[in-house]
């Protein structure tokens, strides 16, 4: 899915896999994706993002680790859902 890009975002878009939405360049994740991500994972990203981060290319490691978990929060949760989908579909039983 490809939303358009606001006048701030630069290309940038949602790091969650697979997502191509364009979100402004200082956002992780298009909403959709970032409501998906625990709350304290949320908070660690906000709590080492430091201003400008976006523009000079020069990320903390701590943000880059909260990032990299909160990418790997979505893609557990959105792993566990197509699976339970295929689940549903060729009648596994996990009784």
């Amino acid at each position: 899915m490809t939303a358009p890009c606001p006048s701030d975002c630069h290309r940038h878009h949602c790091h969650a896999w697979r997502c191509r939405v364009h979100v402004p360049a200082a956002l992780l994740m298009c909403r959709a994706h970032w409501n998906m991500v625990p709350a304290r994972l949320q908070r660690a990203v906000w709590a080492h993002y430091r201003r400008g981060q976006e523009r000079d290319k020069r990320p903390s490691r701590a943000y880059l680790q909260a990032a990299l978990r909160a990418i790997a929060a979505v893609a557990d949760r959105e792993a566990t859902a197509e699976w339970e989908q295929v689940e549903l579909v060729v009648g596994v039983d996990h009784g």
